[in-house]
């Protein structure tokens, strides 16, 4: 079975939690600013899977698949493209300095018109 967490978020709380710990022993008062931030910041990293999860759903995977026939792209339930490999005229790579927060590189396969 797959973790709902990753392993940098486990190290991230991990670290949080070390940080209120050692706050604690080392403050003269029982908790100062520094262990509420880190003691906040160990709880959006228990409940972030659960924010996250309903954002899933919505998100569809878009994949490519090829055979000796064709090249196939999906996206499930909202598009399919084929091109026949007879057909590919040419392959072009276009970039972008978009990245890393929006599609930086498309794959622009073109049939002979």
């Amino acid at each position: 079975m797959r973790s709902t967490y990753s392993i940098k978020t486990i190290l991230s709380m991990i670290t949080s939690i070390a940080f209120v710990v050692m706050d604690f022993l080392t403050s003269d008062t029982l908790i100062t600013w520094g262990g509420v931030f880190f003691g906040c910041c160990f709880i959006l990293l228990l409940v972030e899977p659960l924010i996250r999860s309903d954002q899933n759903h919505e998100i569809q995977e878009e994949f490519v698949e090829f055979d000796e026939k064709n090249i196939r792209r999906m996206i499930p339930n909202q598009l399919e493209e084929t091109i026949d490999w007879h057909e590919l005229h040419e392959i072009v790579i276009a970039t972008n300095d978009q990245g890393p927060f929006f599609d930086d590189v498309h794959w622009l396969l073109m049939n002979k018109r």
